[in-house]
């Protein structure tokens, strides 16, 4: 193992959430998304009772 690889490992996921946001900053391109091929959707509303829809507003 390098010295990158050893130092993520040791620094768990915190280290390895810290590349990719580095790597954002300095313009760098990112793609961490999985594929959506294959994948189905169901949209689901559920309606706020007027308590949250209170609390959602203020």
């Amino acid at each position: 193992m390098n010295i990158f690889t050893v130092a993520l490992d040791k620094g768990g996921v915190g280290a390895l959430e810290l590349v990719p946001m580095d790597m954002k900053a300095r313009g760098m391109y990112v793609c961490r998304t999985l594929s959506y091929k294959g994948a189905e959707f169901e949209v689901i509303e559920a309606p706020l009772e007027v308590e949250m829809e209170k609390a959602h507003n203020d």
